[in-house]
């Protein structure tokens, strides 16, 4: 079974998905998911030898996905008057937080599964942060996505991961990569 993510936009939905998941287990059927970067040569090559010891004990963490909007924004004069709010969400699923999960679940999720992956554990911890600073203050027609969050993850050992995703306008500060820092080197996850 092929899913793509986001498997869930709330906890209810990845509860939902974790349980659909253990019951394909028991069937034995194989759940694959769009964690693009998992099924890269390069980054699988990497992330082997980092867990072999090449860069040694990883200390730090930093993921980026700085970027343009993934799909652009219809104009409020595009709405049809007989779409009601329902139909004009859907159609503008990327802007509302209940339909794409925000840009950390629906784009940045790439760079987090590859330190998640590198570290072979899941964050105990986050604290987090985030806002709109471009985006026109009208969810009506807008949404409610943020178009910056910052955040900072624990692992078990005590390693950090700084995470920052933005989607700014065309023509701003572009970064979409990964950072791994050992005791004895470091790698950008795919080298």
């Amino acid at each position: 079974v092929f899913c793509e993510k986001p498997f869930g936009t709330d906890a209810m939905g990845v509860k939902r998905f974790m349980a659909a998941a253990k019951k394909s287990e028991e069937k034995k059927l194989t759940v694959v998911s769009g964690a693009q970067r998992r099924f890269s040569r390069d980054y699988q090559d990497t992330v082997r030898k980092i867990q072999d010891g090449a860069i040694g004990d990883v200390r730090a963490l930093y993921a980026h996905w700085i970027d343009k909007p993934v799909l652009p924004i219809k104009s409020p004069e595009l709405r049809k008057k007989d779409w009601g709010e329902m139909t004009w969400q859907h159609r503008q699923w990327y802007s509302y937080v209940w339909l794409c999960g925000d840009q950390i679940v629906e784009q940045h999720l790439h760079n987090i599964d590859v330190c998640n992956w590198v570290m072979d554990a899941h964050p105990v911890s986050v604290v987090a942060s985030g806002g709109a600073s471009w985006r026109p203050n009208a969810p009506e027609f807008y949404g409610n996505i943020f178009d910056h969050i910052v955040a900072e993850f624990v692992y078990p050992n005590g390693a950090r991961l700084m995470s920052h995703c933005r989607q700014f306008p065309v023509g701003s500060y572009m970064n979409v990569s990964e950072l791994v820092v050992g005791a004895k080197g470091s790698s950008n996850g795919h080298d």
